[in-house]
């Protein structure tokens, strides 16, 4: 079973991707607002994808997340 983050601030949201991705038999690895957690996320248990919102919490936006995820692992990505 493939395992995705989902890093998404908006709680509704967030909610609602973990139903379709449970429905469509997914696993959901964890929930993420900022890029901070992203990261303590994937240090614990590397995801098989990512789900990224552009506009997270934080000083860092999604996009420079992924480049800090890209520098250290090889996890697909898709934004949201």
């Amino acid at each position: 079973m493939k395992k995705i983050l989902i890093v998404e601030d908006q709680l509704i949201l967030a909610t609602l991707y973990e139903r379709y991705l449970a429905m469509a038999g997914f696993e959901v690895a964890g929930f993420a607002t900022s890029c901070d957690e992203t990261l303590e996320i994937i240090e614990r248990d590397v995801p098989d994808v990512i789900l990224m919102d552009i506009q997270i919490n934080g000083d860092k936006d999604g996009i420079e997340t992924v480049k800090i995820i890209k520098s250290k692992w090889t996890i697909p990505y898709i934004f949201i």
